[in-house]
């Protein structure tokens, strides 16, 4: 009886993107900036664009 062997994961290039690097430094949804004073992913540390 044999086993059989699974192909390697292919390995993707990763690409620096204006987007991701802009989700690096805010991290709230589109359309909302991070609160000043709150801590980043707390209650209340995004709020509405102006």
């Amino acid at each position: 009886m044999t086993t059989a062997k699974k192909a390697p994961a292919k390995k993707t290039a990763k690409k620096a993107s204006a987007k991701k690097t802009a989700k690096k430094d805010n991290p709230c949804w589109d359309g909302y900036e991070p609160t000043p004073g709150k801590k980043p992913g707390t209650k209340g540390s995004c709020k509405p664009e102006d």
